[in-house]
């Protein structure tokens, strides 16, 4: 993608995620959603889903929902493979905080996980269903909101245009060939 323009780079991206399923929404009132502070349901400061000037995928969770769990594991191998290049983080939703914080047993320690507050969830338009990834550009700006599970090929795939996107870097962030569950990576079944 060298030599294009921002704009015809953005719009390849934009096409691509088309593509492969996700829904846009890229509007200028979810700009901010990646700097409003939330507190951490592992104790400490209010923080944002976006500590670095980096591209952010965000995990909305809640209590008991095992596809959660499942997009939470995808995200922790994601986390592994290429967590310099992205900021990754945990949304607990539609729960009480100590809900929330018992549902981290099954989510990598590692994975920042922040409680929503309704301030963010005004700005993304709310989560109407769990497990919901939110894909944001490094300025900031929303670029997708996918509704469900995503298998990891496709986690990869849009992990990977985020980066590419950002620094020109294309193959930046591989799904390995065996998932961490020990399980044939999605697609090679």
């Amino acid at each position: 993608m060298q030599g294009l323009s921002c704009a015809c780079k953005k719009l390849i991206v934009v096409l691509s995620c088309a593509l492969a399923g996700f829904s846009f929404t890229a509007e200028a009132s979810a700009k901010q959603a990646v700097g409003i502070k939330m507190s951490s349901l592992y104790g400490g400061k209010k923080t944002t889903v976006a500590e670095h000037n980096l591209p952010s995928i965000v995990l909305a969770f809640q209590p008991n929902c095992r596809w959660c769990t499942k997009q939470g594991q995808d995200l922790s191998l994601l986390q592994q493979q290429c967590g310099d290049l992205l900021n990754l983080s945990l949304l607990g939703v539609k729960a009480k905080r100590s809900a929330l914080k018992h549902e981290l047993q099954h989510f990598d320690k590692n994975l920042p996980a922040l409680e929503a507050n309704s301030k963010f969830l005004k700005k993304v338009r709310g989560v109407q269903a769990t497990p919901s990834l939110f894909f944001f550009d490094a300025d900031g700006n929303l670029i997708s909101k996918r509704r469900g599970y995503l298998q990891a090929k496709r986690l990869f795939a849009a992990a990977s245009l985020l980066i590419e996107e950002q620094r020109g870097e294309t193959d930046a962030c591989q799904l390995p060939a065996q998932s961490s569950a020990g399980q044939p990576a999605a697609g090679e079944r």
